[in-house]
C-alpha cells in the first residue's frame, strides 16, 4: 500500500484518465517511484468540484515493470487547464 500525490488529465465523458503519480510507499519506505497510469475511473463530485475517485489501470514506472493499480483518491480542479491534483491512496500489484 502507498501514498501518491500526482497530476491528472481526465475526459469527463469518457471516464479514462492517464496520470503521472510520485509514490510514497509506507510499509517499506520512500522508493522515489514516478509511475504513469492509465484505466477507468469513477468520480463522485460535489458541489465545489471536489470529490472522490475510484479508478482501477495499468501503471507502469520508468523501470518499465507493469502493474495493476487499484486507487481510492481526492480531486482538486485547477480550473484553467484539464489538470486535476490528486492526493490519495492505492494498492499497487507486481504482474
Amino acid at each position: 500500500m502507498d501514498v501518491r500525490l500526482g497530476f491528472m488529465c481526465h475526459h469527463n465523458c469518457r471516464d479514462n484518465f492517464i496520470q503521472g503519480n510520485y509514490y510514497y510507499n509506507i510499509i517499506e519506505g520512500n522508493k522515489a517511484s514516478i509511475f504513469v497510469t492509465g484505466g477507468l475511473v469513477s468520480a463522485f463530485n460535489g458541489d465545489s468540484d471536489t470529490g472522490i475517485d475510484l479508478g482501477v489501470g495499468t501503471a507502469i514506472n520508468l523501470s518499465r515493470d507493469t502493474y495493476l493499480d487499484i486507487e481510492c483518491s481526492t480531486m482538486a480542479n485547477y480550473r484553467p487547464l484539464p489538470i486535476h491534483i490528486r492526493f490519495g491512496f492505492g494498492f499497487t500489484f507486481n504482474n
